[in-house]
């Protein structure tokens, strides 16, 4: 292995380590890197103790995950609530993947190695051919099972009873569902219904208050509808101040005389005070000068030039004082709404998760995922955008936790980190982690709101969530809805 290589490993190895650590409730300060000898048998469940271990390419893997190349070995131990010890072992080879198991003291099983995704590291050396594996022994064969016992055939279904008698009779559900006649109504009555019974019933509505040609409806005190008759010439509908109903008026009055038309060469304008129209034979002087330029109402109402912006620019309002039109170049929003299903979990399983309130009322159904392990349960999502180094990435989002059943654990609550990848395949934190304590009630939910900022040293090619309930209990923890992310570059 070369220095370049070595190095690699190692960076790789203390960044995972820097993100799980921030992830576990009592973490462990690991040594210095260990490398092992090369040629050996490496096996997994004999490596307990807390440290990173560097693995040759050309060792042979015991209870390992299926990495290649280079591997590096991250062994971390943490507390459950009944103080069992658990061991999470993470590795990494050189392409970049990685795997982790757990290894319980109070249950003393190893779960099964889990794949998560990560960045590209640096091509290994290829790895000497292995010798020829023994032939493997023939499995003997299995025993046949018993025939099930046949079923019973169905009762014969009965005939539904027609309980109509007469022309125009409709069928309606009586108790239990039993078919009932409900009889024709009568001229003019219509089918509603009245304590949840359909029955034929009067029509009620409006009565009309209109008596002449071209009059209209409005609607008086309590609604109470009233007839308006027609305006008169060159008047127009508006509000009445007096009864705040409505009236006929003119549309323009210079002091108490209707202004019905206006000569040529001739404004209409308003004083300063707002409070009177006037006519003159001058009008707005123009401010504008070149091409693609625009109007605005500057102090006092008074006409302001105002500039054409550049490609690309769009037309918002500045945030200082005074507030005018401006032209600005806009950030670059891109927003994520990822489906809870459809993310990478740990612990979890996608299922339909139906949701109550706190009374017990179904309220919907929505895909997600159900715990199904009680301890840790992971959730990674991983976005693809590009941003370049020097540029400033703001990232905010949320996940929504759910409890079917009331949450017995002592402690209840979810880590989030925000994680950005290099075009090198290194990973790197952006931002502290977050930490939000989780509803324990049944049918409680929690919006767990994430956020960070940074400006870049080096190019991104993708953002990661990382989210890790701690003492999430099977069949009870439940992620729903969706993870949802907005970035914005500058």
């Amino acid at each position: 292995m070369n220095i370049k290589k070595l190095f690699l490993v190692f960076t790789t190895a203390l960044l995972a380590q820097f993100s799980f650590a921030l992830s576990v409730p009592t973490p462990v300060v690991l040594a210095s890197p260990q490398v092992q000898q090369s040629n050996r048998v490496v096996d997994f469940h004999n490596m307990l103790d807390a440290g990173t271990y560097g693995i040759y390419s050309d060792q042979t893997l015991v209870n390992g995950p299926p990495a290649t190349g280079i591997k590096t070995a991250i062994v971390v131990y943490a507390y459950k609530d009944n103080y069992d010890k658990v061991v999470n072992q993470t590795v990494f080879d050189s392409a970049g993947s990685g795997w982790q198991e757990y290894y319980d003291y109070g249950t003393k099983k190893w779960s099964a190695w889990s794949q998560f995704g990560g960045g590209g590291g640096q091509k290994g050396d290829k790895g000497d051919k292995g010798d020829t594996g023994a032939a493997g022994k023939d499995g003997a064969q299995g025993i046949q099972g018993i025939q099930g016992v046949a079923g019973k055939d169905g009762a014969n279904g009965k005939d539904a009873i027609n309980p109509m008698t007469a022309i125009n009779d409709m069928v309606i559900g009586g108790a239990s569902g039993i078919p009932t006649r409900l009889a024709a109504g009568a001229d003019k009555t219509v089918l509603t219904s009245i304590a949840g019974v359909p029955t034929w019933s009067t029509a009620t509505g409006m009565t009309n208050p209109m008596t002449g040609g071209g009059q209209i409806i409005y609607g008086g005190t309590s609604g109470t509808p009233i007839a308006l008759s027609p305006g008169t010439a060159d008047k127009f509908l508006r509000t009445n101040p007096s009864n705040s109903g409505v009236t006929w008026d003119y549309a323009v009055t210079y002091g108490t005389n209707p202004v019905r038309s206006i000569s040529a060469g001739n404004n209409i304008t308003m004083n300063l005070s707002g409070t009177e129209l006037a006519i003159s034979s001058t009008g707005m002087v123009n401010p504008m000068s070149s091409i693609g330029e625009m109007i605005y109402a500057g102090a006092n109402g008074f006409p302001t030039r105002l500039g054409a912006g550049t490609a690309g620019q769009v037309l918002t309002l500045s945030n200082a004082a005074p507030v005018i039109p401006i032209w600005q170049t806009p950030a670059n929003i891109l927003s994520f709404n990822v489906p809870i299903s459809s993310v990478y979990a740990d612990a979890a399983i996608p299922s339909v998760i139906v949701l109550k309130n706190s009374s017990g009322t179904t309220q919907l159904s929505q895909n997600g995922l159900l715990c199904n392990s009680t301890g840790l349960m992971n959730i990674t999502q991983q976005f693809s955008l590009v941003v370049a180094s020097g540029q400033t990435i703001s990232i905010s989002g949320r996940l929504t936790f759910y409890n079917l059943n009331a949450i017995t654990q002592s402690n209840y609550y979810v880590n989030i980190q925000v994680i950005g990848l290099t075009t090198g395949g290194q990973l790197v934190n952006l931002g502290t982690q977050t930490q939000t304590t989780l509803s324990k009630a049944q049918y409680g939910y929690t919006n767990a709101n994430f956020s960070a900022k940074q400006t870049l040293v080096t190019d991104l090619i993708a953002v990661g969530i990382q989210a890790q309930v701690i003492y999430a209990e099977a069949n009870n923890t439940a992620a729903v809805n969706t993870m949802f992310a907005q970035v914005t570059i500058n």
